[in-house]
């Protein structure tokens, strides 16, 4: 992603950081690259997320109702397109890719029995939306209060760069040192809380 950007260039860091979280959400559920496809993808999610969000509110009765609500279902064509095509090809060449899908689709209850397409399909929808859109508003947040401070830019800087001084990339144990840098993202998430809230 850093390697794309250019000095002097503008972005709109969300969108930056949805396509990023994107990717790594695809790579470790499905073990696929969906770069080409992120944007539809987000646009569709984003979609399925802004209904349910209209949800909350207490005419969602009324808003049920609305023909606005053929975006939506045609999000989720879109989405279910691109998981169950995955659960179709898995089926075929009955091969572990060591991903989440892999392991939804192995597993067994106390019967034996597997979990249907369906229900296998519910399960990577929620992990991949729920995934990366909240990854991506904790990041975008993260990174906006960093701009604002740039004391606690610098103190980031230090800590990650004693750490990481040889350039290598970080393992869970250097995750595990890095105190600070923990702090900020968790007062970031205090103050801008990724999800905000719960429906039932």
């Amino acid at each position: 992603m850093l390697d794309s950007w250019k000095d002097g260039q503008a972005l709109d860091i969300h969108d930056e950081l949805t396509r990023l979280t994107m990717a790594i959400i695809a790579k470790c559920l499905f073990n696929e690259d969906v770069g080409s496809e992120a944007e539809d993808i987000s646009m569709a999610l984003s979609d399925i997320i802004e209904y349910f969000n209209r949800l909350s509110s207490p005419f969602a009765w009324l808003l049920e109702k609305l023909p606005s609500n053929r975006k939506y279902e045609s999000a989720v064509r879109r989405v279910d397109e691109m998981v169950y095509g995955m659960i179709r090809d898995r089926k075929k060449n009955h091969r572990d890719y060591g991903d989440l899908l892999s392991m939804l689709l192995e597993a067994r209850d106390t019967s034996g029995a597997a979990m249907s397409d369906r229900q296998v399909r519910d399960e990577a929808l929620i992990l991949f939306a729920a995934g990366h859109e909240t990854t991506a508003n904790a990041l975008t947040w993260t990174w906006y209060l960093v701009s604002q401070n740039p004391k606690v830019e610098k103190k980031l800087h230090d800590e990650v760069d004693s750490i990481l001084y040889d350039g290598r990339k970080p393992s869970m144990e250097d995750v595990l040192k890095l105190d600070y840098t923990t702090k900020v993202f968790t007062e970031s998430m205090r103050l801008y809380p990724p999800t905000w809230i719960l429906t039932r």
